[in-house]
């Protein structure tokens, strides 16, 4: 159950920022004193940031400091921002996980937590159990029966880890390959979003599938085109992120962002999740921008 939100976190993602795009000018503010020395994924951006602190913001980004923001630049932002994520959702889970508080988190303890004792035998929870503890064994490395918190962070989001990777994919084919060719078809890659035709989340999921990953045209994802739609490049869940953030705030479209574009779509930027995990790291300067 929990498990789920991996792959289709992707997606969400993508989704939500494109066509976010909006644009909105920034007054002067001031800024934190935490934030003047801190790397981008750490400083602290929301709707309401002054023009100051965006700017601070975009030098932080800039980390070859030749005066642009590129992709690779974006994308080290976003990934960073993302681990960070990642670890302290463990940290927090460990705490809500753990009842004997020995510091693991055994296969009982999980299913206490996210089961119901009056769900366990209805069928479609047997068949979410079952899935996760296919997740659970191949977190489970040094395989003691538990979870350290390494362990847990790769089981609550196995797509940030690679050896997570083979259980993410066959967990996938198991939800989704509805006909079990081992393959998923346009049908099946849209899911719930087959009976909304026409909407404007049909056609961009759509035309994902055939542009962006049925690269041999055979109406079908399968090995490589299955491990990019799953893992966006099978390198981090923040691709799709970095490239919209580029091409929605790209104004004169030279495949880099100045400090102004930076500043005029700051908006875009403070709706990310890279974003939201920077201001969690501030909880206690909310009212200082």
């Amino acid at each position: 159950m929990l498990l789920k939100i991996g792959y289709s976190f992707l997606l969400i993602q993508f989704i939500v920022i494109s066509i976010s795009a909006e644009k909105e000018r920034v007054t002067d503010g001031s800024v934190s004193p935490q934030d003047r020395h801190k790397p981008a994924a750490q400083q602290k951006l929301n709707l309401k940031s002054g023009q100051e602190s965006v700017q601070k913001f975009a030098k932080a980004l800039d980390t070859n400091k030749d005066g642009f923001v590129d992709k690779n630049e974006l994308l080290a932002w976003v990934s960073e921002s993302y681990q960070k994520t990642v670890d302290r959702e463990a940290v927090e889970r460990m705490s809500e996980l753990d009842e004997n508080a020995d510091g693991f988190v055994s296969w009982e303890e999980y299913l206490r937590d996210s089961f119901p004792e009056e769900e366990l035998h209805n069928k479609e929870e047997e068949t979410l159990i079952a899935q996760d503890k296919l997740y659970f064994k191949q977190a489970d490395q040094n395989e003691d029966g538990k979870l350290d918190m390494q362990e847990l962070a790769s089981f609550l989001n196995p797509e940030h880890h690679p050896h997570m990777h083979p259980v993410l994919i066959a967990v996938t084919l198991l939800e989704k390959d509805q006909n079990g060719d081992g393959a998923i078809d346009e049908k099946e890659f849209l899911g719930e979003l087959d009976d909304q035709r026409g909407s404007e989340w049909y056609n961009v999921e759509v035309e994902r599938f055939h542009t962006v990953y049925d690269k041999n045209k055979d109406g079908k994802l399968s090995g490589d085109e299955l491990t990019a739609w799953l893992l966006v490049d099978g390198t981090t869940a923040g691709s799709y992120e970095a490239e919209s953030l580029l091409q929605n705030s790209d104004d004169d479209k030279d495949g880099k962002l100045s400090y102004d574009e930076i500043v005029k779509h700051h908006a875009l930027f403070a709706k990310t999740e890279a974003a939201q995990e920077a201001d969690h790291l501030h909880p206690y300067s909310h009212d200082e921008l």
